[in-house]
């Protein structure tokens, strides 16, 4: 019988493997025996391990948002730096990185919620589940920027990195990351100054004395009532 460690390892492999082949070829599109030969193992080892397709589904959901999660936690210190509003733009600036890469196919989350569109279907419920802890993590950065309803910011910077990730994925937008972070910038400022939907130069560097930040936003047209 397998040592414990030894189990662990088989689990992650699957894990892994699943997470490789369900995000670059799809969910429907790859079955279990390409799974379990991909990883040189048998059904029985398999099912050792997992009830079911859709359970290692599941299990490959919270895996590779977790890591996701890290990654973002990382990447904005990294490109923020102790400034907390360019944090917040660090959101995209992380993005930009992932569109880099050669096997990007856009938001896991995204895609698993189209495939599985049923509420009640537990797979599709573990996505929502992710979604909405990469909302909490944004309300945090919107908290430690100091503003006034973290919470609302999170749900509209959400907004915005999924419309940058399926213009990217789905119309090869070369340039969604970088208008993200604009309209993000933009964003800020709103939140800053709720009652002023047009910051004029002359307002702009009491308003947000964040040089970065306001020379960001300025570079949007300006927003008129």
């Amino acid at each position: 019988m397998p040592t414990a460690p030894k189990c662990h390892q088989t689990r992650q492999k699957l894990i892994e493997i699943g997470r490789d082949l369900f995000y670059r070829y799809g969910f429907q599109s790859v079955g279990l025996d390409r799974i379990v030969k991909q990883a040189d193992l048998t059904k029985t080892t398999f099912y050792n391990h997992f009830d079911s397709k859709e359970e290692l589904i599941q299990e490959v959901i919270e895996y590779h948002e977790g890591q996701i999660r890290s990654e973002f936690s990382a990447g904005v210190l990294k490109h923020g730096g102790d400034d907390p509003q360019q944090r917040i733009l660090a959101v995209f600036d992380v993005l930009q990185q992932f569109f880099a890469e050669q096997e990007f196919k856009g938001c896991m989350l995204i895609n698993v919620v189209l495939v599985f569109p049923d509420p009640n279907d537990p797979i599709h419920q573990t996505a929502v589940r992710n979604k909405t802890l990469i909302t909490v993590f944004f309300a945090a950065l919107a908290k430690a920027a100091g503003l006034p309803q973290p919470d609302a910011f999170a749900t509209k910077l959400h907004m915005l990195m999924d419309g940058a990730i399926i213009s990217r994925h789905a119309f090869d937008d070369q340039n969604a990351a970088a208008t993200g972070k604009q309209l993000a910038a933009a964003l800020l400022f709103a939140e800053l100054q709720p009652n002023k939907l047009r910051v004029d130069s002359a307002d702009a560097e009491s308003i947000v004395p964040n040089r970065k930040l306001r020379d960001a936003a300025q570079r949007l047209p300006n927003q008129t009532a």
